[in-house]
């Protein structure tokens, strides 16, 4: 499978990398505390999870504020902000309704 483009989309001030790959029903894969969208295609194990979607969903997933290829912050966010990133990422996907698939930490945003 060949790795997908890193667009952003905003959520207040801040910028969001996210991807998306796949097809079938529309899955938001919420990362755990610490997650790259871009390395994470380097390890087997997250890969092979990664492959396995691509053949059952369309795929959004993205890093968190302050993660990964996403904006810091300077202050820890509140939840209700993360699930405004949710929120900003789906809009930006085009996305109306999905299903939430939260990893580890990503299962409190779930």
């Amino acid at each position: 499978m060949e790795i997908p483009a890193t667009p952003y989309t905003k959520s207040g001030g801040t910028n969001l990398a996210y991807q998306i790959f796949g097809s079938g029903p529309p899955v938001i894969l919420i990362p755990p505390l610490i997650s790259n969208i871009e390395l994470g295609w380097d390890q087997e194990l997250y890969r092979r999870v990664l492959d396995y979607f691509d053949r059952h969903a369309t795929v959004i997933h993205f890093d968190k504020r302050g993660i990964g290829m996403s904006d810091r912050f300077d202050r820890l966010p509140t939840l209700e902000e993360r699930i405004g990133d949710i929120t900003a990422v789906m809009d930006a996907a085009g996305v109306g309704r999905t299903s939430l698939f939260g990893l580890s930490e990503g299962g409190l945003m779930a």
